[in-house]
Formats: structure tokens, C-alpha cells, sequence
């Protein structure tokens, strides 16, 4: 959900792109007008949202930094192999997990909806390691700076 700020914002943007003259606002209810910019403003915000939880970094591989594009590179002839499909995505996600990425995949080894991993997921993803095996504070600093 966009803040305050950011709908202010936008509201101001949608405005300027409005272009109208002072005249043609007065003409209007001044009120009605404001709440219907920052209703636009809400929706155009949501809508962005939507726009970059959608996007697909799979599809997008010039914008991938390069320790990413390595593991795209890595795996991409094991993938095109084919056999165990599955077990692969498994540990190609767990590659782009270190770098901080993810993605998901199916039963049938389709992989998708690659995307930078959030803050809950890392922290999620940091407490299962934790409860695996013995990491010691260097290792967190370390993964820390990284990520």
C-alpha cells in the first residue's frame, strides 16, 4: 500500500498532467476534484506494485547482475539435459537464495516468477540455516553485507 507521502506525490504529478487552468478549477468542486486525484493517484501506485511484483527477472536476463546471469549460465545447459528436472530447480534456487533472489517452480521443473527475495524471506531463509547447522557471526556479518 503506497504512503501518504507517495500519493501526495502523485497526486501533484496527475495534476500537472492534467494541465488544467485555475479558471476551469474553480468552475469544478474544488473538493471532489482533489479526492478524484488522490483516488487516480492510489490506483496508479497499486497498479506500479502490481507491474513489479509481476515482473519476471527469467525474462529480463540483459538487466540481471552478472553473479546472477553466472548461475542462469551455470544451469542452463544442465536444464536443456532435462532427467530430474525438479531436483534441479531445487538447487538453482538455492543458488540464487545466497545471492538473494528466488524463484518458484512446479512438480514438472517449470521454473518461474524469478524475483529479488524479500526482507521476510530472507530473514525466514537466515532462520532455517541458523537451525540447520552452526553459522558463525562472521558468516551472518558476511551474508548480511551481501544481501
Amino acid at each position: 500500500m503506497p504512503t501518504i507521502k507517495e500519493v501526495n506525490a502523485r497526486a501533484q504529478e496527475i495534476e500537472n498532467r492534467d494541465n488544467l487552468t485555475v479558471s476551469q478549477i474553480l468552475k469544478m468542486d474544488v473538493f471532489k476534484y482533489k479526492m478524484e486525484l488522490v483516488q487516480r493517484a492510489i490506483d496508479e501506485l497499486k497498479a506500479e506494485e502490481e507491474e513489479k511484483e509481476n515482473f519476471d527477472l527469467l525474462e529480463n536476463y540483459e538487466t540481471l547482475p552478472e553473479d546472477f546471469r553466472a548461475i542462469v549460465d551455470a544451469y542452463s545447459e544442465e536444464f536443456n539435459d532435462g532427467g530430474d528436472l525438479y531436483g534441479l530447480c531445487a538447487k538453482y534456487v538455492d543458488k540464487l537464495q545466497e545471492i538473494g533472489y528466488t524463484a518458484e517452480y512446479g512438480l514438472d521443473g517449470d521454473l518461474h516468477s524469478l524475483r529479488k527475495m524479500t526482507a521476510e524471506e530472507v530473514e525466514e531463509l537466515l532462520a532455517v540455516h541458523l537451525k540447520a547447522s552452526d553459522f558463525t557471526e562472521e558468516d551472518i556479518e558476511e551474508f548480511n553485507q551481501n544481501h
